[in-house]
């Protein structure tokens, strides 16, 4: 999964969307710290790509799915570490996102 690092990212979401997987990132478009304006993207992670990369039958496992996205956010350049919540559906895990050169 390509993703376009940008420094002003607070945190990622995946979720299940209908056996479709989705990676929403929020990123912080201006405003005064504690009170930024955020935008959200969304990404659709492919059936194809998560079977290419992590074979056919860890494509549908949540685990495996999380793992394969947190090296992707990394792989970015963002830190990425799991909010240590549970998700409420449809999402599946949260991490908190920040700047992290030594992934670049």
């Amino acid at each position: 999964m390509e993703l376009t690092y940008d420094p002003g990212a607070l945190q990622a979401v995946l979720k299940d969307r209908g056996g479709h997987w989705c990676l929403d990132i929020e990123v912080a478009t201006g405003g005064s710290w504690g009170h930024a304006d955020t935008t959200w993207s969304s990404t659709t992670i492919g059936d194809d790509e998560l079977r290419d990369h992590l074979g056919v039958g860890v494509a549908v496992d949540a685990q495996g799915v999380i793992g394969y996205v947190e090296v992707c956010l990394r792989r970015a350049g963002w830190r990425a570490v799991r909010s240590g919540d549970p998700a409420a559906a449809p999402s599946v895990e949260t991490w908190e996102l920040s700047p992290a050169d030594e992934y670049r």
